[in-house]
């Protein structure tokens, strides 16, 4: 009579060939320390623009270079157009020139006062005061930031939870 072989890992003090050997010692990294909870009257950052800080702040500085380019070109404008060759070689009327001088000059200082109005509006960060119950918000400005500090009962209508904002109106 033929002895049945047991099947490969059927009985526990065999194993079985394709097994692979159990690793020497397992190590854990050591985590660092985590930081102290912060204290009940340490600010609180509610929001950072992080990057996007960056973009606005070049855009800004974009603006100016922008608007002081477009005054030189309408100085230019204003002094010389239609003395080229191309233009006609005859110096424009008054009227042209200044309307196409007030073109250009408009649209460089439109995009500088448009940038001045955004930063005016656009917040960069905001931090929760407990001790004072306030919140204080910065903004962006052409050079520096603007602080602003806000009680915060006069924030009203807006239920705030945690990664999420839910405006109801200030």
């Amino acid at each position: 009579m033929l002895k049945r072989l047991p099947r490969a890992g059927s009985r526990k003090d065999v194993a079985p060939r394709h097994a692979v050997p159990p690793p020497a010692a397992v190590v854990k990294p050591e985590l660092p320390p985590q930081p102290a909870a912060p204290r009940s009257s340490d600010p609180e950052i509610l929001f950072r623009a992080g990057r996007q800080a960056w973009k606005v702040r070049l855009l800004t500085w974009l603006s100016l270079a922008c608007a002081a380019g477009a005054m030189v070109a309408a100085q230019d404008l204003l002094l010389t157009y239609g003395t080229r060759p191309a233009d006609g070689g005859v110096l424009a009327p008054l009227a042209v020139r200044i309307a196409w001088s007030g073109t250009v000059a408009t649209l460089g200082l439109g995009f500088a006062f448009g940038m001045w109005l955004y930063g005016c509006y656009a917040i960069r960060e905001i931090w929760w005061l407990p001790a004072e119950h306030r919140l204080r918000i910065v903004t962006y400005r052409f050079v520096g930031s603007r602080t602003e500090t806000v009680d915060a009962a006069e924030i009203a209508g807006a239920t705030a939870r945690r990664e999420r904002f839910c405006p109801g109106g200030v």
